[in-house]
């Protein structure tokens, strides 16, 4: 799938970005025993998938609102850029914090 700047390569099987990300938390949350609140950030089109997929956790849009499922939404690259930064001052000291980028 092609988008604005980015391309995307897909296997052959009927998943979108939302039925992954749901199989990725399911699975990270088994393996460690524990509880995650994901956070997913996103600009293209199959990101609403993702958006309105994930049941839990904190969804945000980048860009325009109009249409979104996402239950935020951050003007530009900028602003992604302080909530990773405040999202980290946050973070415990501890190792129980998961960074996962796309």
């Amino acid at each position: 799938m092609e988008g604005k700047k980015d391309f995307e390569i897909r296997p052959k099987i009927n998943w979108d970005k939302g039925e992954f990300a749901r199989f990725l938390l399911d699975y990270l949350q088994k393996k460690d025993k524990k509880i995650f609140t994901p956070i997913y950030m996103g600009d293209s089109a199959t990101d609403e998938d993702v958006f309105r997929g994930l049941k839990t956790g904190i969804t945000i849009r980048v860009g325009h609102k109009k249409g979104s499922f996402a239950e935020y939404f951050v003007k530009n690259q900028k602003q992604v850029g302080k909530i990773l930064s405040l999202f980290l001052r946050l973070a415990p000291e501890d190792k129980s914090v998961k960074i996962i980028n796309e």
